[in-house]
């Protein structure tokens, strides 16, 4: 829980400021990482306990806003780690479920979209990014 808390704090900073500086190894993108690994993960750790903290704490919502506009100042390895970890999020029975609750708000639902625009195309063209 407190893992979820903290990196719903950062994420939820970090989407409310336009960075312009790298963040690469910095709290805003190390934190792309933690939900990465809880996604990688929420099978064992029970989902079903999991996906109501990130839930309450904005962690899907404050993920996909971050990475919208803060694009520019993310290694493409955590940007890779931001759509990795939104397709195992989605892929959960509690988001597929509930898909609204964890995309919140009309700002969450235009970011998402932006994704592909801003660099999933591009990162898609490399062939070691697509086998991931």
């Amino acid at each position: 829980p407190l893992l979820i808390s903290h990196t719903g704090d950062v994420l939820g900073e970090a989407a409310e400021t336009e960075h312009k500086e790298n963040l690469e190894g910095l709290q805003p993108a190390v934190a792309i990482h933690y939900v990465l690994a809880l996604a990688k993960h929420l099978e064992s750790i029970d989902e079903t306990r999991v996906m109501p903290l990130m839930l309450q704490t904005h962690v899907v919502k404050s993920l996909i806003l971050h990475v919208a506009k803060n694009r520019k100042c993310l290694p493409d390895g955590d940007l890779v780690a931001a759509a990795e970890a939104m397709a195992l999020l989605a892929d959960s029975e509690e988001f597929r479920t509930h898909p609204d609750r964890y995309i919140e708000d009309d700002d969450a639902r235009r970011a998402v979209l932006t994704w592909k625009d801003l660099f999933l195309s591009e990162l898609v063209e490399d062939r070691d990014v697509r086998r991931q």
